[in-house]
């Protein structure tokens, strides 16, 4: 059972093996991800970076203050915490389908992609650049990378 800010949710795990066997194209691809771009391939490509946190950030913001102008332990304030936790739960899930469908994409189109291995937890301790590199869930597209190929 899984709690999120949009209510409860049951999760079943099965044990099917799924064999999703492309054609091979031919082509082969280098990645390097980025801030500018979310990512630049070998082949000169630029997907641009869709910065989701940075558009909801002033509603964000704003849900946030209606938070701290509440009572606290009031039902007004629970439910102020609940529409921010929505807004995060929002961002948080256009950046795992991003991610997915990017993901997939590179790796239906490519018979081998190759990608810097970066040490995303490292980078993050930069505060300068935390919060970008977080908005482009490089780590995310990693995952996914190396779940669609296999």
């Amino acid at each position: 059972m899984l709690r999120r800010a949009d209510g409860y949710y049951a999760q079943f795990c099965l044990g099917i093996e799924v064999k999703d066997i492309q054609p091979k194209t031919g082509n082969e691809i280098g990645l390097d991800v980025g801030i500018e771009s979310f990512y630049t391939d070998s082949n000169g490509y630029q997907e641009p970076n869709p910065r989701f946190l940075r558009q909801a950030e002033s509603k964000i913001k704003q849900v946030q203050r209606r938070i701290y102008k509440k009572v606290k332990g009031s039902s007004g304030r629970k439910k102020a915490r609940t529409v921010y936790a929505k807004k995060h739960l929002k961002v948080s899930r256009q950046r795992i389908e991003h991610a997915k469908r990017i993901a997939r994409c590179v790796v239906k189109s490519n018979d081998l992609v190759a990608y810097e291995d970066l040490r995303v937890s490292n980078m993050v301790k930069n505060h300068c650049l935390a919060k970008s590199i977080s908005d482009a869930s490089w780590y995310l597209f990693r995952q996914w990378l190396l779940i669609s190929c296999t």
